[in-house]
């Protein structure tokens, strides 16, 4: 008598399904950023049915009014609505940002599949102009660009084009050169089939990860750069509404809202003339902590912090003597182990806790040291 076969278990076989389904699904943040995306490209789509009122249309009698059941954010000096304006920018914000990504993906993945499928003289001279264009900072070579050709959203493009090629280029280059040595590859070549049908059906798609996964940095970077230029004067021309376009028409009433209306105004910036024009206390950060807090006046004339005077000091002056660099006293903080405040290290000699505190011009608890001579930071625990 021939034993029953011991029963299978086929539990596992679902619970493997679920596993692979839990793995292929795509991550909470992926479908948060997939949703801010979607409502501003349906803002960008539907901007003539959203907006209350032509963007264009102007108001002079009604400039620079509150915000009110008509004009929900009010309007600009021209009396034109805000509102109205915002979400016609992100037409134009967002159709540049994409082709200001896309067309150089598109460009910098043909040149790049090419130079490294072929390889030889192609792929040297591809390299060799590549170091050329990435030797000058990006938007040094847009803001020439645009200098030349006149402002515009075509001059942003094309500058665009002109220099973030260069990464897509470089990442298809090398996945290419790794995919075009496997078998299967080969045996595509050995098979008789034509280079271009070997690179369009089996290199390519098999290297494209990498610019795809990079094309959605460039998107963002694309709309900030053309804000920037817009602000600058170098990018959409008025009276086409654009976000960098609208801060910069706006600028010269911030100081008006503070002496008008006493309302207070916070600037995250680089731009010290900025600071020097409209702040009256500024907060210096280092390392992502606060590490100076002054007036503006003070800060440009007797900064307390060794990292606050060289920032202060490494602004160009016109005529000024040539001179070489000025490096900060003390040691930088480490991004990984950071000390307990944000600082240099042994930057600047202090004796007692009030001289500490006299110096940071902030009242934290400090971390007493052996030595006399201390780090700043490590006053700020």
């Amino acid at each position: 008598m021939t034993p029953d076969p011991a029963p299978v278990d086929t539990s596992t076989a679902p619970a493997g399904a679920e596993a692979s389904v839990a793995r292929a699904r795509l991550p909470r943040k992926f479908w948060v950023g997939s949703v801010i995306v979607g409502v501003y490209m349906l803002i960008a789509v539907f901007a003539p049915v959203i907006a209350p009122h032509d963007p264009n249309e102007q108001d002079v009698a009604n400039r620079l009014a509150d915000p009110s059941d008509d004009h929900w954010v009010g309007t600009d000096e021209l009396g034109r609505d805000v509102m109205s304006r915002l979400i016609y920018a992100t037409r134009i914000d967002l159709t540049v940002g994409f082709l200001g990504a896309f067309v150089p993906f598109v460009a910098g993945t043909v040149i790049g599949a090419a130079a490294g499928y072929v390889g030889r003289w192609v792929d040297a001279v591809v390299m060799r102009v590549a170091d050329v264009v990435q030797a000058f900072p990006a938007y040094v070579l847009i803001l020439a660009l645009a200098f030349a050709l006149g402002p515009g959203a075509g001059t942003i493009l094309i500058a665009m084009t002109l220099t973030l090629w260069v990464v897509y280029a470089r990442l298809i280059r090398d996945e290419i050169l790794r995919v075009r040595a496997l078998e299967y590859v080969q045996a595509a070549r050995v098979s008789g089939l034509p280079h271009h049908r070997v690179l369009s059906r089996h290199v390519v798609p098999n290297s494209i990860s990498q610019p795809l996964v990079y094309l959605p940095v460039d998107v963002m970077y694309a709309v900030g750069a053309l804000a920037a230029f817009s602000f600058l004067g170098l990018g959409i021309r008025p009276p086409d509404a654009e976000w960098g376009a609208m801060i910069q028409g706006g600028q010269p009433f911030l100081r008006d809202l503070v002496d008008e209306r006493g309302m207070s105004l916070i600037f995250v910036t680089h731009d010290l003339p900025v600071l020097r024009q409209l702040a009256d206390r500024v907060a210096t950060m280092y390392a992502g902590r606060i590490i100076e807090v002054n007036g503006a006046k003070p800060l440009f004339h007797r900064p307390r912090h060794p990292y606050t005077h060289a920032l202060m000091h490494s602004a160009p002056v016109i005529d000024a003597p040539r001179s070489g660099w000025q490096a900060s006293r003390g040691d930088p903080a480490t991004r990984l182990r950071s000390p307990p405040g944000a600082g240099l290290r042994n930057a600047a000699p202090t004796r007692s806790t009030s001289a500490a505190r006299r110096l940071t011009g902030l009242w934290h608890t400090p971390t007493v040291a052996s030595r006399p001579a201390f780090a700043i930071s490590n006053w700020m625990g």
